[in-house]
């Protein structure tokens, strides 16, 4: 699988997760005022971190074909798979590492993605899974005055 093309979503909203059994679907709502859900399908990791009222987009991002090897895929791959203690002993360290190992492996591979919302104001947002898929949704569902 190849990283999906996703419009921009900058200096819009994320306005809106639910979070099921191994799925989640993120709201979102562009600057123009379309709206759309994004849906995380076959997901092992989510972690957010200050969803406000109002949370405003900087960047979405997602990952899966290539080495997620950037600082902030990097500390996104942290958050989601946590390393043991500093003073935990050495085993747990190279179990940890071994297995995000595999997980970046499965980036790289297109077997999983990483998905990252980095925000301008509020939700910081970092999820590992199996598939997304992004809808549209129809202008009658569009909030009044909405284009």
């Amino acid at each position: 699988m190849t990283e999906p093309a996703v419009p921009s979503f900058h200096d819009g909203y994320l306005t809106s997760i639910a979070v099921g059994d191994k799925c989640a679907t993120l709201g979102f709502t562009r600057s123009d005022g379309a709206q759309f859900e994004l849906d995380l399908l076959g997901v092992e990791a989510l972690q957010i971190e200050d969803f406000r009222q109002g949370n405003i987009v900087y960047e979405l991002e997602i990952v899966s074909g290539r080495d997620p090897a950037s600082y902030d895929n990097t500390r996104a791959l942290e958050r989601l798979f946590i390393p043991p203690h500093p003073s935990a002993e050495a085993c747990y360290h190279e179990a940890s590492a071994a297995f995000r190992a595999r997980q970046v492996e499965k980036i790289k591979n297109g077997e999983a993605l990483l998905v990252i919302v980095s925000p301008s104001y509020g939700a910081d947002l970092a999820a590992y899974c199996a598939s997304v898929r992004l809808r549209a949704l129809l202008p009658d569902r569009l909030p009044e005055g909405a284009k």
